[in-house]
This record gives C-alpha cells, structure tokens and sequence, in this order.
C-alpha cells in the first residue's frame, strides 16, 4: 500500500502520490498542504472583515491573496481606534507595507 508522500499523513494514496483530502487541497490551491481560508475560524470577525474589504479597494502582495497569511502579518487589531495603512502608498498592502495607526489620519 502507497502512503500519502505529505509529512506525517499516513493516509493510503488516491492520486498523484496524495491521500484524498491533500490531493483535493492541490487540485482547489496548487499546494497540498494549503489550508483553506474557510477553515481558519475567523469568518465573521473584524480581520477577516479587513482582509476581504482591503482586496477589494487596495493592491495587495501575492501572499495577502490568502486570508491566513494576512492575518498572520497583521494579527488582531489593537484597539477599536486603529486603522491599517499602507506605509509606501505607491506600493501594494503587505507585511513590509504597512502598519497600525491610531484614528482615520494617516
């Protein structure tokens, strides 16, 4: 019997050296070990909120793409009064662009 070539499954292969469950991650995500961002059990809360109204309204880097690395880069918001903001704003939203800042001024 051939195991699932992902570190640690266990998981008898279905197809292309996967389980069922990681093959199905790169089929949907290109990556077998992604985690889908409806998985992540923040739907519902500010940040996620944040994430999905920034990508709409601002560029943002390749890796901001995915709600998980977002808020990885950006952890919870501080307060009530915070607001994110692009650092360099000719350059897109990012974890080296951008930061916290207190208040609607910049």
């Amino acid at each position: 019997m051939k195991i699932c070539k992902v570190n640690e499954c266990g998981n008898k292969v279905k197809s292309r050296g996967y389980c069922g469950k990681h093959y199905m991650r790169f089929i949907r995500n290109g990556d077998p070990e992604a985690v889908s961002d409806r998985m992540h059990g923040l739907s519902g809360t500010y940040e996620h909120g944040l994430w999905c109204n920034t990508r709409k309204a601002y560029p943002v880097c390749e890796s901001w793409q995915h709600f998980i690395n977002f808020y990885t880069d950006i952890g919870k918001k501080p307060t009530y009064n915070h607001w994110l903001v692009r650092i360099d704003e000719s350059k897109p939203f990012g974890p080296d662009n951008f930061r916290w800042t207190l208040g609607k001024n910049k």
